[in-house]
C-alpha cells in the first residue's frame, strides 16, 4: 500500500472524506507526507504516482489511477475517471461520467462534466465547460480545444462567436501568416459546424 486514510475528515456534500498519508516513497512523494481528501480507498489507486494533494476532493464513485495529479482545490466526483498523466487543478471539477487522459490538464474553473472525453494534450481552462466530447488537433500554433462553447487555441480562449467575428483580427495580433489565418479559419468554421450539429 502507498497510502493510508488518516483520522482527520471533513464533510463535503454530505459525505465524509479522509485525509490521506503516504506510507512510502513515489513519484514526489515522500513518506509521511500528507495528500488532499478522498472519501474512500476505491477513489485513489494504491498503484502508480496518482496523488490527490492540498485542498483536492476525490469522492463519490470517482476514481483517479496511473500517475494523475489532483491538487489546489479541485474536485474529482461522480463516475468520473482520471489517469494517465493528468493534471486537475486549480478550482477546476471533473464530474459525471467525464474520462480525463493521456496528458490533459484540467485548471482554473474549468468543470468537465456528463460524457465528457479529454485526452491526448488538450488543455481545459479559465471558465470552460465541457459536457460533451472535447475535440482536439494539433496545428501549426499549436494545440486547439473545442469545448462545448468556447475554442482555445494557444493561450486565447474564445466564444464560437467571438471567433467567428474576430479570427482575422486575433490572427494579426499574434502574427499568424495570411497562411495560418486562412487556415485557421477554415479549421475554426469546421470545428464548430460540427459541434453546433
Amino acid at each position: 500500500m502507498k497510502y493510508k486514510l488518516t483520522d482527520e475528515t471533513r464533510e463535503i456534500y454530505g459525505r465524509t472524506l479522509h485525509r490521506i498519508q503516504a506510507l512510502k516513497d513515489f513519484g514526489r512523494v515522500s513518506k509521511g507526507d500528507i495528500g488532499g481528501w478522498i472519501e474512500k480507498k476505491s477513489n485513489l489507486s494504491q498503484e502508480g504516482t496518482c496523488w490527490v494533494v492540498d485542498n483536492a476532493h476525490v469522492f463519490g464513485n470517482a476514481y483517479v489511477c496511473g500517475n494523475a495529479q489532483v491538487y489546489d482545490d479541485a474536485e474529482v466526483y461522480g463516475n468520473a475517471r482520471v489517469y494517465d498523466n493528468v493534471h486537475v487543478s486549480g478550482a477546476a471539477r471533473v464530474s459525471g461520467s467525464a474520462r480525463v487522459s493521456g496528458d490533459a490538464q484540467v485548471y482554473g474553473n474549468a468543470d468537465v462534466s456528463s460524457s465528457a472525453r479529454v485526452c491526448g494534450d488538450a488543455q481545459v481552462f479559465k471558465n470552460m465547460t465541457c459536457t460533451l466530447n472535447t475535440l482536439t488537433c494539433d496545428l501549426t500554433r499549436g494545440l486547439i480545444t473545442v469545448s462545448d462553447k468556447h475554442i482555445a487555441i494557444g493561450c486565447e480562449v474564445h466564444t464560437f462567436d467571438h471567433w467567428l467575428e474576430g479570427i482575422e483580427t486575433i490572427g494579426k495580433e499574434n502574427r499568424y501568416s495570411e497562411e495560418d489565418i486562412k487556415l485557421y479559419k477554415q479549421v475554426v468554421t469546421s470545428l464548430i459546424e460540427r459541434r453546433r450539429s
